[in-house]
């Protein structure tokens, strides 16, 4: 029986000993062999020496994600990011503190007032077109301002529309705004926001938001009352008379121009097929002529009556021009106010504009905003004038004329013709014309030489000034209706509703007879009123 080192209070023989020891130490002596050889095992010195082979590689080792020359180099590189990033702050957090709150949401004041440069490279075409390539219609929305890079200079305009074609966009800006030339080079977008600086404006200024809602309201209101009459120029009764340098009136009712000293040609007519203004009509001064610096001028006055609804109160002035000089010409809106009622021999400047420009062949619309009307109860004149300068038949168009109480000048609205037609004869009628036998009145003959008819009108403004055209462009019925014509025609007794006409015959008239004054064959005859300011 072979002896069993597990059971040693096992009775067992001394040979069973020494043949189960002699096994046991060469068993032991074969596995210390090979142990002592073996290189595999983590445990062979063979191995711990690799292992150190490895230490020492390891350290100096710069290529691997661990060494230590690789972690020191992403060090400096993290270092180098976060020092870049600060900026010349102390600190990153101090930089990100400038565009971010503490709960990482973006501080609008961070992009307030910026310019975007989104990279796009425009082509100049026209003054108010540019392109870009691509499709770029959700960028350059109508109403979008711009920042426009010309020749090393900023210019500012508004995007009108845009559209994609053949590979590109093509802008239009606004055509109030032509402001390129082929110096463009860059195009950035305007990023406005609301942020705390401008709450703080707000509140700063609230004077100014007060007035904003004036101006608001003001605009609201429909239609609101327009202190000229004829502001549509439609209403043109009379003949056009030549400009000179007195002012008068002319074939648009209720409105007088003139030009200063060196005019030489041109009429105060009516453009009946005017390009601008809302009825297509206009005041034109056609025609003119005049040498050296100067200018040509327009006026409109305001009886008392009606400028009492503008004392004390704010009101603006607008109109629309068009003129064919050839070169922008500069235009002054002045307000002045009589000192006596309904006369303008004295007056006081309210307010005037400075230079408005319009360019030639360009409808422009001329306003003066906010004028402080102050006591302005006894009567309101608007002039226009047009700096011109020496010009050789040019014509000068006016239209859509309208003074209104408000800080801000509103839309034109045109009244209908013949409430501004007897608005204007409320101011100034003619009789005669329509006929050449035309019956202006009725009376009886006191005298076989003489007649008197009565003339009677709707009220005028004042007792009229009643002029005659020739006293032999009429003529009064004698006995059986022959035709006798006047030598002589006088008006008497005027008053706002009517006049007494005293006509003069050679002979021939029945004592006591009813006669009618009428024109003598001719349209020329006119009996002209005028109760103009």
């Amino acid at each position: 029986m072979a002896f069993d080192s597990t059971k040693p209070n096992t009775a067992q023989t001394i040979g069973d000993v020494i043949t189960s020891t002699r096994s046991n130490l060469a068993d032991l002596d074969s596995r210390d062999v090979a142990h002592e050889a073996d290189v595999t095992a983590a445990h062979g010195l063979a191995a711990i020496l690799t292992q150190q082979a490895d230490t020492v590689t390891h350290k100096a080792n710069s290529t691997t994600a661990h060494g230590i020359n690789t972690i020191a180099a992403s060090a400096a590189a993290a270092q180098a990011e976060v020092t870049t990033a600060r900026g010349s702050l102390t600190t990153l957090d101090t930089r990100l503190s400038v565009g971010m709150q503490a709960n990482g949401v973006i501080k609008l004041s961070s992009i307030a007032s910026k310019w975007l440069d989104n990279g796009d490279v425009p082509t100049y075409l026209t003054t108010t077109t540019f392109s870009v390539p691509s499709d770029r219609t959700k960028v350059y929305i109508a109403g979008t301002i711009l920042r426009c890079t010309v020749s090393a200079s900023y210019v500012y305009a508004a995007v009108a529309s845009c559209s994609f074609g053949s590979g590109i966009t093509t802008v239009v800006l606004d055509p109030l705004y032509p402001v390129l030339t082929s110096g463009l080079s860059k195009v950035e977008i305007a990023l406005i926001a609301w942020d705390n600086s401008v709450s703080n404006a707000v509140t700063a200024n609230s004077a100014s938001i007060t007035n904003l809602q004036a101006q608001i309201t003001a605009l609201s209101a429909p239609n609101k009352n327009n202190f000229i009459v004829n502001g549509a120029c439609e209403v043109a009764t009379r003949a056009a008379p030549n400009i000179t340098t007195a002012a008068l009136y002319g074939q648009v009712d209720r409105f007088a121009a003139w030009a200063d000293a060196t005019v030489s040609a041109g009429t105060i007519a009516q453009d009946a097929a005017s390009t601008i203004g809302i009825k297509q009509n206009a005041l034109q001064l056609a025609g003119v002529t005049r040498t050296g610096a100067g200018s040509v001028y327009v006026r409109h006055r305001v009886e008392a009556a009606a400028a009492r609804a503008l004392k004390n109160r704010t009101a603006s002035v607008s109109l629309r021009v068009l003129h064919d000089v050839g070169s922008s010409v500069n235009y002054t809106i002045t307000v002045n106010k009589a000192t006596v009622a309904d006369n303008f021999t004295s007056v006081t400047l309210i307010q005037a504009s400075g230079s408005l420009a319009a360019a030639s062949a360009t409808e422009t619309l001329l306003v003066l905003n906010g004028i402080a009307m102050g006591d302005c109860a006894n009567g309101v004149e608007v002039i226009i004038s047009a700096a011109c300068g020496a010009v050789t038949t040019k014509n000068f168009r006016f239209t859509d004329f309208k003074i209104e109480e408000g800080a801000l000048a509103t839309a034109f609205v045109a009244g209908g013709y013949n409430e501004e037609l007897l608005a204007c004869r409320y101011f100034y009628r003619e009789y005669g014309g329509g006929n050449v036998f035309e019956v202006v009145a009725a009376g009886f003959t006191p005298t076989t030489t003489t007649a008197g008819c009565v003339l009677t009108y709707p009220r005028m403004r004042i007792a009229p000034t009643i002029t005659v055209s020739a006293a032999a462009n009429f003529a009064v019925l004698a006995n059986a209706g022959a035709v006798t014509a006047a030598t002589a025609l006088a008006a008497s007794a005027v008053t706002r509703d009517g006049a007494s006409l005293d006509v003069t015959v050679a002979s021939g008239l029945t004592v006591g007879a009813g006669t009618v004054l009428k024109a003598n064959n001719t349209t020329s005859a006119r009996l002209y009123l005028s109760a103009e300011l």
